[in-house]
């Protein structure tokens, strides 16, 4: 993640929102991550359709977790930056509540504050 000078945590705006610097490194980390992800995504297609040959079904298998999980991450970090975009981001989905930005620096995608994550 892209640091800052200041400790992001120590300029939270009031009731929880995300100050303009705090916001721009949580739009640049996730912008950095969405384009390793895409990147991984289009290695584990090449990857898995290599294997599709295979006689193991043991590694076509993982190829094909290998993939759907780079698929997940990129649709969690375009959501991220969907809901940054639209103002909603650090909102948690379920009760409404402000996500402290240390969780959501911790978790850019995160969409669920601690307690409604843990109950998911």
């Amino acid at each position: 993640m892209t640091t800052s000078t200041a400790s992001p945590s120590s300029n939270v705006g009031a009731e929880g929102q995300l100050t303009d610097d705090q916001r721009q490194v949580l739009r640049d980390w996730l912008t950095d991550q969405l384009t390793i992800q895409r990147e991984r995504v289009q290695q584990a297609t090449i990857d898995f359709e290599a294997l599709a040959d295979s006689d193991s079904a043991v590694d076509r298998e993982l190829g094909r977790e290998e993939l759907d999980a780079a698929l997940e991450a990129v649709v969690e970090l375009q959501d991220a930056l969907q809901r940054l975009e639209a103002g909603k981001y650090g909102v948690c989905v379920d009760c409404g509540k402000a996500i402290p930005f240390e969780r959501m620096e911790a978790i850019p995608e995160a969409d669920r504050c601690i307690g409604c994550a843990a109950a998911w």
